[in-house]
């Protein structure tokens, strides 16, 4: 996009921390196949390493926002790629409908890392 002297659009943040550590561990991860998203793992042993102890749901988070933002990035090679969050100008039902949707996803995807930490390892 900057290469075609385009600025993108930015979602609002209710948690600029979680960016900061994000950006300052990486957003990704090079690979033989392009970027990836960061490992959970990884985003915790980074964190641990320049003194930061983070809570599961930080772990979590971010690792959800490094693969999203790779997903994303694909997407946004196609020029007529929307935002990936709710028109500002969009009528409100519309935007709370969407923004509930992305937390249900983040709630989903907590719970089912909590299932699965809680099974009993052989």
């Amino acid at each position: 996009m900057k290469d075609r002297g385009e600025e993108p659009e930015w979602p609002p943040i209710s948690a600029p921390y979680l960016t900061e550590w994000w950006q300052h561990i990486g957003l990704t991860n090079a690979s033989s196949m392009g970027e990836s998203a960061l490992p959970a793992g990884q985003v915790k042993a980074d964190l641990l390493a320049i003194g930061i102890e983070p809570l599961p749901w930080e772990v979590l988070t971010i690792h959800r926002m490094s693969e999203a933002f790779v997903i994303e990035c694909s997407k946004a090679e196609k020029p007529d790629c929307r935002a990936p969050y709710p028109e500002p100008d969009a009528p409100i039902e519309t935007r709370r409908a969407s923004i509930a949707r992305r937390v249900e996803a983040v709630f989903r995807a907590l719970a089912a890392q909590q299932a699965a930490d809680a099974k009993p390892t052989p």
